[in-house]
C-alpha cells in the first residue's frame, strides 16, 4: 500500500485534466487546430486529417504565419495547437513563443520537443499555468499517438502535465532539464541508456548530474513511471492490460517493476488519491535527493 500521508482529495491539476473538456464533448472538426511543424511531423498530421477531419488542420509554415494565424482567429475558434521547437526546423524555435503560452489556459497545447534546456524550462512554467498540456519528444515514438489522442478529443494517456508541475522546479538548470525530460521520457519504460541519449550524454554524466545525492538514475526513472502508471489506473480507471501496454510492458513485469520502484501493486492504484499520494511521494524523494 502507499506510505505517503492520506490526502482527502487528489491535486486540483489532476482533476481538471481528467474532467477537461477534450475528454469527448469537444468536436474538433467545428474548430482549426494550428500546427507549427516540420515537413516529417507535418506529414503525422496530415495523414491523421484524413482519420478524423478533412477541414480542422491548419498548417502554419512559418512563425509569422502562426501569429498571424492566431490574431485572426478568435480562441474560441482553435481547438489545439501543435507546436515544434526542434532542430528539425529551419530556423528551430528553441523556445515557446508568447502566443502558445497565453492560448494554453483555454485550449489543449502539444508541443513536440527537442529537450533543450531553454525548452524543458519553459514547459515547467507552461505546465503550471496550462489547461491541458501534452509534450512529445522529437524520437521518442510517440507523437503520431498524442496526436491522435488530442485530435480524437481524448483525455492525457499520461501524468506528463501534474508531474512536470511538480517537480520540474530545481536548483539548478540542468536539474530541471533533467527532470523535466524524465517526466516526459518515462510515460513509457525506457532505459538510463536510452533517457541519456534524450538528453545526449552518457550514462556516466547522467549519474553524476542525479546520483550525487544517493538518487540513482534507474530510481528516478522508475518513480516517475509508476507516477505515470497510477495516473492511468487511478485517474483514468484504465484496465491492468490497457495500463501495461501503454507502459510498454507485461501485466506481471510492470507489477514488479512499481512495487521495485514505490512498493506498490498495480491493484492497489484504484482511487485518484492514490495518483495523488504516489505523485507527493516522488516530490518528496527528489527534494530530499536532489
Amino acid at each position: 500500500m502507499l506510505t505517503a500521508s492520506k490526502l482527502v482529495n487528489p491535486p486540483t491539476l489532476a482533476m481538471r485534466l481528467a474532467a477537461h473538456p477534450t475528454t469527448g464533448t469537444m468536436r474538433i472538426t467545428d474548430k482549426k487546430l494550428l500546427c507549427r511543424l516540420s515537413p516529417p511531423a507535418e506529414t503525422v498530421v496530415l495523414a491523421l486529417r484524413r482519420e478524423y477531419t478533412r477541414s480542422s488542420v491548419m498548417i502554419c509554415p512559418t512563425d509569422d504565419a502562426f501569429r498571424s494565424a492566431v490574431r485572426q482567429l478568435a480562441s474560441e475558434n482553435i481547438a489545439g495547437v501543435v507546436w515544434e521547437a526542434s532542430s528539425a526546423l529551419p530556423r528551430w524555435p528553441d523556445h515557446i513563443p508568447t502566443e502558445v503560452t497565453q492560448l494554453s489556459t483555454r485550449i489543449p497545447i502539444l508541443v513536440h520537443a527537442q529537450p533543450s534546456s531553454s525548452v524543458m524550462r519553459e514547459l515547467v512554467t507552461l505546465a503550471t499555468r496550462a489547461a491541458d498540456l501534452r509534450v512529445a519528444l522529437v524520437g521518442f515514438g510517440d507523437f503520431e499517438d498524442e496526436c491522435r489522442t488530442l485530435m480524437a478529443g481524448l483525455p492525457q494517456t499520461s501524468a506528463t502535465q501534474p508531474i512536470v508541475a511538480t517537480i520540474g522546479p530545481a536548483r539548478r538548470r540542468a536539474q530541471t532539464q533533467v527532470l523535466a525530460t524524465a517526466a516526459i521520457a518515462s510515460k513509457r519504460r525506457i532505459s538510463v541508456g536510452r533517457f541519456a541519449a534524450f538528453l545526449e550524454c552518457t550514462p556516466g554524466t547522467l549519474r553524476r548530474w542525479v546520483g550525487s545525492n544517493g538518487l540513482e538514475p534507474h530510481h528516478l526513472i522508475g518513480l516517475l513511471t509508476s507516477v505515470h502508471v497510477a495516473w492511468r489506473r487511478a485517474v483514468l480507471d484504465w484496465s491492468l492490460k490497457r495500463t501495461a501496454a501503454e507502459t510498454g510492458s507485461a501485466i506481471a513485469a510492470l507489477d514488479h517493476y512499481v512495487r521495485r520502484h514505490c512498493r506498490c501493486r498495480l491493484t492497489d492504484m484504484t482511487e485518484p488519491r492514490h495518483f495523488s499520494d504516489l505523485l507527493r511521494i516522488a516530490e518528496r524523494v527528489l527534494l530530499s535527493n536532489l
